[in-house]
């Protein structure tokens, strides 16, 4: 079973993300963005990091870049906003996709497997 890590700007971002992804075979680890993320991410070492950045998208991305820094994990952003500056800046911070809310849960699943597969052909 794969483990999915889920940082949001608050502990119970979606349940029904969560309950989507263990449905479809995923361990899933769930942590406010304001906890020590490489700890954990050193910790239980997840496949996929998926990422609902916070309003204050700047440290989000920050985050997002201490991450890449010290690891190739797959990394996911979701963001309320769409602005095509942002996306940009999410993909400069080192994520490897980017999808903007409202979006189809099924939708993400595919980009979830299309971005570990990819994944496990660079190991």
């Amino acid at each position: 079973m794969q483990k999915i890590l889920v940082i949001s700007n608050s502990v119970s971002c979606s349940p029904l993300l969560i309950d989507f992804l263990r449905l479809n075979g995923f361990q899933v680890s769930e942590i406010d963005d304001r906890q020590p993320i490489m700890d954990l991410i050193s910790r239980e070492s997840p496949r996929l990091v998926l990422f609902d950045l916070p309003l204050d998208k700047t440290s989000g991305f920050a985050q997002c870049q201490a991450i890449r820094a010290s690891s190739n994990i797959p990394i996911i952003l979701i963001s309320l906003s769409a602005s095509q500056k942002e996306r940009h800046q999410g993909f400069h911070c080192g994520a490897d996709d980017f999808v903007c809310k409202p979006f189809s849960l099924s939708e993400l699943l595919l980009r979830i497997k299309s971005v570990l597969k990819r994944s496990a052909n660079r190991d």
